[in-house]
């Protein structure tokens, strides 16, 4: 998980999202049909690092398992 500067949520789920920019963000949403509600720069913590699974090009993925 390298370079990753943007935190973003979606509408259909409440998966944590980490991208290298809002242009990887949004390119990822529209091919997933995803829409952005809410987004931050900000570095993932160690502990999200080792959890986060990739989930596209730039992005990667932190299921909300609750």
């Amino acid at each position: 998980m390298k370079n990753q500067k943007l935190f973003f949520k979606v509408t259909t789920n409440r998966n944590i999202y980490y991208a290298t920019s809002l242009k990887t963000a949004e390119r990822f949403c529209k091919k997933n049909d995803f829409v952005i509600i809410n987004y931050w720069n900000a570095f993932p913590t160690l502990a999200e690092k080792k959890s986060a699974k990739k989930c596209g090009r730039g992005v990667y993925c932190i299921l909300d398992n609750n």
